[in-house]
């Protein structure tokens, strides 16, 4: 099986030069009520808060700006109170749920009104992936984080059909400021043959 967090980290490249030292969780994880895959949390730490090639943005703990654990609340409450009755929209079959042990989790958006979610399987022994355009519905996909991140930087369709971006090339890093007074930073990650 391909170790998708090794490729993920070796596409991107070097993480933020001003990366926060320390990175807690628990403020999120407890909100949740569950553990965030170390996958996930070693990227965010690593990169986040970023954009990644014009459009996928990551947010983590412990930051002034672009703050995972104050953002998650407010999403979660928009996304529950959202018309997804009215909308006819579900997810597994049901409305959707968020937050929580077995709820859709936000962890990524795009300016292209798209959003990344991790979730339980329905077994519950390991997380997926859910990928939905904001007005239209939600897609699983059976992989981890690591993977959908890999698939989607190389162009694959992760928030479903049609939905595919692909920039030759080095990626595109837009580190973005993490307290007052900070700028926005764009770099290069190494080169790649894909």
């Amino acid at each position: 099986m391909r170790d998708y967090l090794g490729a993920v980290l070796d596409m991107i490249g070097p993480g933020r030069p001003d990366r926060p030292e320390q990175c807690d969780w628990a403020e999120v994880e407890d909100l949740l009520g569950v553990e965030l895959p170390a996958d996930f949390k070693q990227i965010a730490e690593t990169y986040a808060p970023v954009t990644l090639n014009h459009h996928l943005t990551l947010t983590r703990p412990g930051t002034q700006f672009f703050n995972l654990a104050e953002r998650l609340p407010l999403q979660i409450k928009g996304l529950e109170e959202s018309d997804w009755d009215g909308a006819g929209v579900t997810f597994r079959g049901a409305r959707p749920t968020f937050g929580g042990p077995d709820g859709l989790i936000p962890v990524a958006s795009t300016d292209r009104r798209e959003g990344a979610f991790l979730v339980r399987a329905a077994n519950g022994e390991r997380w997926h992936m859910a990928g939905m355009v904001l007005d239209g519905e939600f897609v699983e996909y059976e992989m981890g984080f690591s993977e959908w991140l890999y698939r989607y930087l190389v162009g694959e369709d992760m928030f479903g059909p049609r939905s595919g971006v692909f920039y030759r090339g080095p990626l595109m890093i837009e580190d973005l400021p993490k307290a007052p007074g900070e700028g926005t930073t764009k770099r290069r990650g190494p080169a790649r043959t894909i």
